[in-house]
């Protein structure tokens, strides 16, 4: 179940980064990471923690909900 988490998780990932027109390497550079670690999340590779997931969130400029509350 993880895996399956993971991979959706990168998926959103990757669309929010096509439709600024990034690449894996201006979404590295917004983040101050490897363009290795995004291609990671993106596969479903890698569990961003929730310290990732936040600055993912503010490098694509999107909200974090849960449920409904702003993290």
């Amino acid at each position: 179940m993880k895996e399956a988490a993971a991979a959706k998780f990168g998926k959103v990932i990757r669309n929010l980064r096509k439709e600024r027109n990034w690449t894996q390497y201006d979404l590295a550079a917004e983040m101050d990471v490897d363009a290795a670690f995004i291609s990671r999340i993106e596969r479903g590779r890698k569990v961003p923690s929730l310290e990732t997931i936040l600055r993912l969130a503010q490098a694509l400029k999107v909200q974090v909900l849960f449920g409904d509350k702003k993290l």
